[in-house]
C-alpha cells in the first residue's frame, strides 16, 4: 500500500480497453522509481471512520485496521478527511478508509471499528 497511486477514469466511452494502456502507465510511472505492478479493473469502496485520535499516524491507523479486521482489504493507506490546520485543535477527527471490492457497512456487520484501542464510528462515504 505504501506508495500506491490510484487512477480513476471518467471516460464516457464504453469500448475503451484499458489493458492496452497498462504498459504506457507502467513505463510512465517507472520514471519516478520502481513500478511493481499495474492493476486494472479493481473496484474500491470508501467508508468514513469518525472519532479517530489525531495524534495517530496514518500508517499506524492502517496497521490497526489490518490487525483488527483482516477481512477488510485496504486499497490504500487511510487519509484524513480534513486538512491538518482544521485538525490542529481537535483530539479526534475523521478518516476516509478505502477498501478493495464493493464493501458496504451492511457487509461489515458493525457500526464501530476499534482503531488503536479507540472505538470509532463507521459511516458510508458520500463523495
Amino acid at each position: 500500500m505504501h506508495g500506491s497511486i490510484v487512477l480513476t477514469t471518467c471516460n464516457t466511452q464504453n469500448n475503451i480497453i484499458y489493458e492496452d494502456y497498462a504498459t504506457i502507465i507502467t513505463d510512465t510511472l517507472s520514471y519516478y522509481g520502481k513500478c511493481e505492478k499495474v492493476e486494472l479493473g479493481k473496484r474500491f469502496s470508501q467508508l468514513l471512520l469518525h472519532g479517530v485520535p489525531t495524534h495517530l499516524s496514518l500508517p499506524d491507523i492502517s496497521n490497526s485496521i489490518a490487525t483488527n479486521y483482516p477481512q477488510l482489504t485496504q486499497g490504500q493507506t487511510p487519509r484524513w478527511l480534513t486538512l491538518a490546520d482544521q485538525r490542529e485543535q481537535k483530539s479526534t477527527s475523521t478518516i476516509v478508509m478505502t477498501l478493495t471490492g464493493s464493501v458496504k457497512m451492511a457487509n461489515i456487520g458493525r457500526h464501530y471499528l476499534t482503531i488503536c484501542n479507540r472505538e470509532c464510528q463507521l459511516n458510508n462515504y458520500v463523495s
